[in-house]
């Protein structure tokens, strides 16, 4: 298994105001050691995944981050579990939960991006996911603690794009979330995540390509 190239379109989402990260490989198999050595580099930024024997002499994450993972048992997905209630999953239409006024004084309640438009909220009311809620997805990606940038088409537009790389073959991909408190543990990355905004981590094995795909998020305001 090695490290690839990040497809060119993932490269508009910081831009855009997406937290998340994304890191792609080649030539995996569906295993939880390919999961850990994925995950591995994909935390630590590493060139290439380890070899992350059992003695732990070939990971890129210290020994405590090391512990902390192995002792995580990661939970299956299925597809509109993995995208979560912020995403209409018949058409991955984004959605805006919660509910306020927009523009013209209309007052919605869990209302879909499309039947919002470019309206500007006036006032939202909305409480995050719980930490221990499986998937959520589309919430990690369309709502960082200070919004996205740019409009909401364009947010849908890249939302779809991206989704579509991220499971091409959706009825055949595994998905495994790794996401939870023991996160802390792992890597200082997820600390401020875990103030309130949540923190995310997913794998998702391609296996008609031999693609995995790891998925991390953690931020606050």
């Amino acid at each position: 298994m090695r490290r690839i190239g990040m497809p060119e379109i993932f490269e508009e989402l910081e831009p855009l105001g997406v937290v998340l990260e994304y890191s792609f490989f080649e030539n995996a198999r569906e295993s939880r050691h390919h999961d850990l050595q994925a995950i591995d580099a994909h935390l630590t930024h590493a060139d290439q995944p380890a070899a992350c024997l059992p003695d732990r002499t070939q990971w890129h994450l210290d020994n405590h981050g090391v512990s902390a993972l192995l002792q995580i048992s990661p939970r299956p997905l299925n597809y509109d579990q993995f995208l979560g209630s912020y995403c209409d999953p018949k058409d991955q239409m984004l959605i805006l939960r919660g509910s306020g006024e927009v523009a013209g004084g209309t007052t919605l309640q869990d209302p879909r991006y499309d039947m919002i438009g470019e309206r500007k909220i006036k006032s939202w009311g909305q409480s995050p996911p719980d930490l221990h809620d499986p998937g959520e997805y589309a919430y990690a990606f369309a709502q960082p603690p200070y919004g996205l940038r740019g409009s909401r088409a364009e947010a849908v537009r890249l939302f779809r794009k991206t989704t579509e790389i991220l499971l091409p073959d959706w009825d055949d991909a595994v998905i495994h979330d790794w996401s939870g408190d023991d996160l802390s543990k792992v890597d200082g990355y997820f600390d401020s995540g875990m103030e309130w905004w949540g923190v995310f981590l997913f794998t998702i094995f391609q296996p008609s390509i031999e693609r995995l795909i790891v998925i991390s998020g953690s931020t606050t305001d």
